[in-house]
Formats: C-alpha cells, structure tokens, sequence
C-alpha cells in the first residue's frame, strides 16, 4: 500500500532533494549569505540573490551559483531594502508593543500581547512565501507580492503552519550547534519557500505542473 504523506511533507522532501543536489552552491552562497548579514545594508540584496538563483533552479533546472546571487543581488537592489526595511519596521512595532503590553497591570494586556503574538505570526507566514512571489510573478512590486504572500498563507494555513514549524527546526538547528549555518543549511529556507509556493499554485489549478528538470535527457 502506498503511503500518502501530508503536502507539506511532501514539499519538505522535495526541497531537500533540490537542496542536496545544489549542496556545494548552498553552502558558498550561504557563507556570503550570512556575511552579508552582518553589515546589515547588504542582508536584504543578498537575500533577493539567493531566491533569485532558487527560483530559477527549480523553474528552470538552470543553476547559476554565485554568479546567479551576484546578478540578483544587483538586479533587486532597491526593491530588496524596500522590504527589508518594511521588515524591520513591523519587527520593531511587534516588539514596542508586546513590551508595552507585558507591563501594564490590566486584565487586558495577556490578550493584547496574543493579538500581538498572532498578527507577527501571521506576518511571518506572509514572509515565507513573499521573496517566492516576488520571483515568480510577472510585475516585480513587493507590496502586490506581500499581498499574494498574505492571501498564499491564510488559504493554506495548515499547510503553510506545517512547513513554518519544519522551518523553525532548521533556524533553531543552524543557531544552537552553529556548524550547520555555514554548511548551506539556512539556504533550504527559500529552497523550501520556492517549492511550496510552486506546489499550492499548481495544486490550486494556477500553475501548470512543469516536468521535473532533472527528468527531461
């Protein structure tokens, strides 16, 4: 009897297959990844590199590498800090707010902090599929993507709370024994982002299913 695994299952597989063949490519653009991060100004293009050499990996089968990285690093610039900053903007009101909130004595304030808890979720879950869109669709504006992002992880709750928590593992794995950081393993995050956008597409009659790269000679 063959085993039916849950989509979100499915998908993890996927991208871990996609993620190992590319593994020496992950690991070099991790590694810069994680470099740019640390000045902070170039965190967001190198980001936008990064989905840009996924998206085309698993839409095309073409692997560019670093050079992929480099192009779309350059390509979405402007577009990148535009949502990186977004990003930091929301971060710091979450935060402002649940502190707000944890020191008020009011029947009110643990509610408060839930609602704050719940929308921040809700806006990460957004994030998972926003950068994907953003490759993936025709006109290359954030806002429609985050919007695209924000309906993707509402209709799919389930299975997008399913990969979050996956997700979540991975961050937790690269940031407590460290190793894993720099061995391209915070790189299967849009890996993962990709395919999962691409498979709810198709399951949603929105996207014709393509053949896989790797099975065309």
């Amino acid at each position: 009897m063959k085993l039916h695994l849950p989509a979100f299952l499915r998908v993890f597989g996927k991208s871990a297959v996609d993620w190992y063949d590319a593994w020496l490519d992950m690991t070099v653009m991790g590694i810069l990844w994680l470099i740019a991060q640390v000045t902070i100004i170039l965190g967001p293009p190198a980001t936008f590199g990064v989905y840009y050499v996924v998206n085309l990996m698993i839409r095309t089968g073409e692997n560019r590498g670093i050079k992929g990285m480099f192009e779309g690093a350059k390509k979405y610039f402007w577009q990148s800090l535009g949502w990186g900053a977004l990003n930091l903007l929301v971060l710091v009101i979450a935060v402002v707010n649940f502190t707000f909130y944890s020191q008020v004595n009011s029947p009110f304030a643990f509610a408060a902090q839930v609602f704050v808890m719940v929308l921040t979720g809700l806006w990460l879950m957004t994030q998972f599929y926003t950068v994907p869109f953003f490759m993936a669709q025709q006109e290359e504006r954030i806002l429609l993507a985050l919007r695209n992002g924000f309906f993707m992880a509402v209709g799919t709750l389930f299975f997008t709370v399913g990969l979050m928590i996956l997700e979540i593992l991975i961050i937790a794995l690269c940031v407590f024994l460290i190793l894993p950081a720099f061995l391209g393993v915070p790189l299967f995050i849009p890996v993962l982002g990709t395919r999962a956008l691409y498979d709810r597409l198709e399951a949603f009659g929105l996207r014709k299913k393509d053949p896989d790269p790797r099975e065309i000679q």
